[in-house]
């Protein structure tokens, strides 16, 4: 079909755009040339009822972090290696006309899907089944819970993020469901007390910790970055798991 926008983004590992990430909310072309290397434009139909650019920046920003907070929770335990974190908006055009807002990068995400809401695909249950990040888009559109969760991941991870994350995680699931996902996730309550001790800790952590110059004693078990992402990705997809029943 034929889409009125589509944006440009930066170069990441084309592994990223495998048919088997896809989501029927949003769409990657690739784009090829003979002397040139591909590259992948996105768009959504979700961008199509918009007509001011801004507006379209804005939902086309929030509608690609859910794509990277589903595909990091699913695929990139080890954030070293991660790839789609790394995928942003360069340029927006409808047709062959470059419209980018020149103010794009100050643009704060819509958080809305708009009035299409959910996307209607053929066989929906079999496929969201069998691709987790289309399982927890799907989620998303019609759970605010789901969704906060995949914009904080996708908008970007540092410590006091991380928090966050596992402070969305518990409040949302409940006392039972969390101890639920600590089992699915394969996780005890003395490594989130480990992670928790460490980024509370300025004395580790330095500006990076969650409470500023706060707490300077080093607690016995600790945490590094590599590790506390590892806890909360896998808390995160156990939180899909247990609520949403996505694999």
């Amino acid at each position: 079909m034929a889409y009125n926008y589509k944006f440009t983004l930066t170069s990441v590992n084309p592994a990223v755009f495998s048919p088997q990430f896809y989501s029927p909310e949003m769409t990657f072309i690739e784009n090829t040339d003979d002397d040139k290397p591909s590259f992948y434009t996105f768009t959504s139909e979700h961008l199509d009822e918009l007509t001011d650019a801004q507006e379209v920046w804005a939902r086309g920003k929030f509608l690609l972090a859910m794509f990277k907070g589903a595909h990091i929770i699913t695929y990139e335990p080890v954030f070293d290696n991660y790839r789609a974190a790394n995928l942003n908006l360069i340029r927006l055009y409808r047709g062959d006309s470059d419209i980018t807002p020149s103010n794009s990068v100050f643009i704060v995400p819509s958080r809305t899907f708009g009035t299409l809401n959910a996307i209607l695909i053929a066989n929906a249950d079999e496929w969201i089944a069998n691709n987790p990040v289309s399982g927890m888009i799907q989620a998303a559109v019609n759970d605010v819970k789901a969704q906060n969760i995949l914009l904080q991941i996708g908008f970007g991870i540092d410590w006091i993020n991380l928090y966050a994350i596992l402070d969305s995680i518990k409040f949302y699931a409940g006392q039972q469901g969390f101890k639920d996902i600590l089992r699915v996730a394969g996780y005890t309550e003395k490594q989130v007390k480990a992670f928790k001790g460490t980024v509370n800790n300025f004395g580790l952590l330095s500006v990076s910790s969650r409470h500023g110059d706060l707490g300077t004693r080093i607690p016995s078990d600790t945490m590094d970055l590599i590790e506390a992402r590892s806890l909360i990705l896998a808390l995160a997809r156990g939180y899909f798991n247990v609520i949403h029943q996505i694999n």
